[in-house]
This record gives C-alpha cells, sequence and structure tokens, in this order.
C-alpha cells in the first residue's frame, strides 16, 4: 500500500499502469479524467484532491442541448474524445495485441439474402462516420479521418461440405476475431461471412474499441437486423442522417471540459 504523500513513479509504476488507474478510476467512479490528470497528481493524496476537484457542481448541458456550432457539427476538424485519448496510447503500446477487439457473432438461420445483407450494412456504416474513421499519426498528434460512404467489403469464407466431425469455424472465428487493427490505416469494423450450409451462416463483426464500446455495439446489432428485414421487403428503414455524430460529443465534451477547468481556475 502506498503512503498518501509517496509518488507512484518512484515505486516503478510507468505509463501503462497510470493509464490503468486512470481508466479504473473513471469505470468505477463515472468520470472521465485524462491520462495527464495522474502526470499531474502522481501522489494518493494529489490525486485524491484531483478527483474531487473534477466532480461538477451541476449536471453538464445536454448535447441535444447544445446549438449546432457548440456541439462541433457541420464538418471541419475533429478531436479525439478523452477516452479514445487513453485507447489511442494504449494501442501504441501493443499494437498487435486484441484486448481492444471487439467482436460480435450472429448465426444466421434460414435462406439468406446476401445482397440484402450487403446493403443493410452499408446503409448502417453510411449512417454512422465513427465506423468509416480512422486515426493517423501526425506531426502534432493524432488527427481522425472520416472515410467516404461506399460499399462495406464482407470477407466470404465457405466452409460448407468439411466433416461436421472437424468444425472449422470456432477456430476460424477466433482467429478473425483476433487479428490485429491499423488505427491509421484502417477499416475499424471487419465483416466476415461464414457459409455452413445453404440455410445456415454466421456473420462475424469485429471493430475496435476506439470506434464504439459494448453498449454501442448492440445498437449496431439491432441496426442492422432493422436495416436488413427492410431491404427483404423492399422498406425503408432509418434515416440516412444522425443529427450528431460521435465527434460531436466529442468535441462538447472537451468544450464542456474547457470551460469547467476554467472555472476551477476563478474559484
Amino acid at each position: 500500500a502506498l503512503e498518501p504523500g509517496t509518488d507512484f513513479f518512484s515505486q516503478g509504476a510507468d505509463s501503462l499502469q497510470a493509464t490503468q488507474i486512470v481508466s479504473r478510476l473513471n469505470a468505477a467512479l463515472d468520470i472521465d479524467l485524462p491520462i495527464r490528470v495522474i502526470f499531474e497528481a502522481p501522489t494518493l493524496a494529489q490525486l485524491t484532491a484531483a478527483v474531487r476537484a473534477w466532480e461538477p457542481e451541476g449536471e453538464p448541458a445536454s448535447l441535444l442541448e447544445a446549438d449546432a456550432d457548440a456541439a462541433g457539427a457541420g464538418g471541419g476538424p475533429s478531436a479525439l474524445s478523452f477516452s479514445q485519448e487513453r485507447m489511442w496510447f494504449m494501442h501504441q503500446l501493443a499494437p498487435t495485441s486484441a484486448a481492444y477487439n471487439m467482436p460480435l457473432a450472429l448465426r444466421l438461420r434460414g435462406r439468406l439474402d446476401a445482397g440484402a445483407l450487403q446493403r443493410a450494412l452499408d446503409r448502417v456504416v453510411s449512417r454512422h462516420e465513427i465506423l468509416r474513421t480512422t486515426f493517423p499519426a501526425t506531426d502534432w498528434g493524432v488527427a481522425p479521418e472520416v472515410g467516404p460512404a461506399g460499399r462495406t467489403v464482407v470477407q466470404r469464407v465457405d466452409l460448407s461440405g468439411g466433416d461436421p466431425a472437424d468444425d472449422p469455424l470456432p477456430a476460424r472465428l477466433s482467429a478473425a476475431a483476433r487479428a490485429p487493427f491499423d488505427l491509421a490505416r484502417g477499416p475499424l469494423l471487419r465483416a466476415t461471412l461464414f457459409r455452413l450450409e445453404d440455410a445456415d451462416h454466421v456473420l462475424l463483426l469485429v471493430a475496435h474499441h476506439m470506434i464504439g464500446d459494448q453498449w454501442s455495439f448492440a445498437v449496431l446489432g439491432r441496426e442492422l437486423a432493422a436495416c436488413y428485414n427492410a431491404e427483404r421487403a423492399g422498406e425503408a428503414a432509418l434515416s440516412a442522417r444522425l443529427s450528431r455524430q460521435y465527434r460531436d460529443y466529442a468535441a462538447w465534451h472537451r468544450r464542456w471540459f474547457e470551460a469547467h477547468e476554467e472555472r476551477l481556475r476563478d474559484e
């Protein structure tokens, strides 16, 4: 156990452990401290004071209440959210790690309309900019880039006709789920369709944590199902455009944080 005045780094802590401490604090206290806080407050007492100072006096204005300019809508350069900053940093420490890969396997039984599935996936990816975003590094930091909407690559793997006793699906799913991502080049959402039989398929979606979390991945699954059913029925499903994208949230959150810091300095 550390004494309140003991510096974390003087006891051998490194940047990876510092990042883990901040991540656990954020998860436990439902806050969003940036990594730099632990470097500015490297003792337990200082970090405790920093966490207490972070607590807002009131709830921040809702993103829905913010005007488009304040939220960062309407194009222009994007900035990383605080959680993306941490994730990008962690990825640089272990670029081939699968620790932040998020796989979602969907079993599709019955007659599959491959064309409708392709159009549904294209529509969902077109609707959410974050699913088309990459994160190349520049001399001054990370510059998120939103790629154009278009046809999403779906890798097709035919596993039919093999020996039922020698099921290759688990190994193939594991290998596809664990393949590393290139944050700078993308894509950061991969789709693989495994054909087991004529009326039995598995769709594997794998995303890097930079572009989503478990909650948003559940939204992705629901939207994909709604769009697929609509495509098969020849109906419209979900609007093509969203009033807010993730980059709008990131810009709003940073503006709120900067205003909060300014208030603390004035006190």
